[in-house]
């Protein structure tokens, strides 16, 4: 055998490698169409907004009162890079909601008329809202105006603000947003947002009177400082963890299974030196809340 030729397993083998190159550039084509179409379909499967508004409004005829009535009107806006709602720019579709008493409501497309209030949201944001990924109270916080959101809302000129509208409007967005039923949170990090306050945040349940959260603080962080104080009554409910508190003159340690009452206008500092993060219930009540 001479040294140009190749030894016969040798020979076998690039064959078969050949062979199998062949088979698969012409399986190729065929197994990108079938990506293609998955992938395609998948889109097409998305719900629109139309349908994820049907699906909410739906919802909203079971959760509120035979009694309960507002007029809204919900503009789907761009979003800013960040993936937050971007209200300087005009809308890219206006739909409104009249819920009127005896449970009856309507869905149309377009902006309102006498509408009460107007939300500002993204589509986006108001898909994560309708599956579950995302709560109303978690996309709409801000611990002042200038705060990017997820989702936003403002009185219509000439509409004044009356404890009767803001309760109807806390009414609306807690249960027309999401629309689980029953109506369903999800507390954990991937669900939640970054606070001002310096913890990881579901907003819970907020009525006249009465607000809840779910916090999570990681080690290297702290829930609120020193000299952050607050009128109402508050409540510290540890699910999860161990760290420290201090409330008013006094620094503890606190962990999971406790339960801590915070007077009104006292520092209520939490933190955790713990890799395993400290999560808490918040509470607060009282006129104001």
């Amino acid at each position: 055998m001479s040294c140009n030729q190749k030894p016969y397993s040798e020979v076998i083998l690039v064959k078969r490698c050949l062979l199998l190159s062949l088979l698969v550039l012409m399986l190729l084509p065929g197994l990108t169409t079938r990506l293609t179409y998955a992938q395609n379909n998948k889109r097409s499967q998305q719900p629109t907004v139309e349908q994820i508004l049907s699906d909410m409004a739906e919802a909203l005829r079971h959760k509120v009162s035979d009694e309960y009535f507002l007029a809204a009107q919900i503009n789907i806006q761009p979003e800013l890079e960040s993936g937050y709602v971007d209200i300087e720019k005009p809308a890219l579709e206006s739909w409104h909601v009249i819920m009127s008493p005896g449970k009856n409501v309507v869905l149309k497309r377009g902006a309102g008329e006498k509408m009460e209030i107007i939300f500002y949201t993204t589509a986006r944001a108001l898909s994560l809202m309708s599956s579950g990924k995302m709560n109303s109270n978690t996309a709409i916080a801000a611990s002042k105006s200038s705060d990017p959101v997820f989702m936003r809302w403002e009185r219509p000129p000439g509409v004044e603000s009356t404890p009767e509208l803001r309760a109807k409007v806390r009414v609306f967005q807690l249960q027309f947003f999401n629309p689980s039923l029953p109506q369903r949170f999800i507390l954990d990090s991937a669900h939640a947002r970054w606070s001002p306050h310096g913890a990881n945040v579901v907003l819970l349940y907020y009525y006249p009177g009465f607000r809840s959260a779910w916090f999570e603080v990681r080690r290297g962080k702290t829930l609120n400082k020193p000299g952050d104080k607050d009128p109402l009554h508050q409540a510290f409910i540890f699910i999860s963890g161990d760290g420290m508190a201090k409330i008013g003159d006094k620094t503890i340690k606190v962990q999971v299974g406790q339960s801590y009452y915070i007077p009104p206008n006292s520092d209520h500092v939490v933190w955790t030196k713990k890799r395993k993060p400290l999560v808490l219930i918040w509470l607060a009540w009282g006129e104001g809340a």
